[in-house]
């Protein structure tokens, strides 16, 4: 269900996302090459397991992640439910 664009507002306000290329984009900051790693393999793993796909960029230290749902071009639902899920695996290693 492609999601409105209130819902899409909010999501963005609340979570300080950005929309790029029609998707919703966030740039994560690690202290190194293998901790931004092992965050790619833990996202990895959450979208093997609901079976949807983010684009990710990897330099270095920082992941790039867009979020969008390629067969209707647009951001729908779960690609806010995902985005969300990266944003709380994130917390756990802000916290460490």
């Amino acid at each position: 269900m492609v999601t409105n664009s209130n819902e899409i507002l909010e999501f963005l306000t609340t979570y300080n996302w950005e929309l790029r290329s029609k998707s919703l984009y966030n740039k994560y900051l690690f202290p190194n090459f293998i901790t931004a790693i092992k965050f790619i393999n833990e996202v990895a793993k959450i979208a093997e397991k609901y079976n949807h796909h983010p684009k990710l960029i990897n330099s270095y230290s920082s992941v790039e992640l867009y979020w969008i749902t390629n067969d209707v071009g647009e951001i729908t639902q779960i690609d806010i439910n995902m985005a969300k899920k990266c944003e709380f695996l994130y917390l756990n290693y802000k916290s460490k």
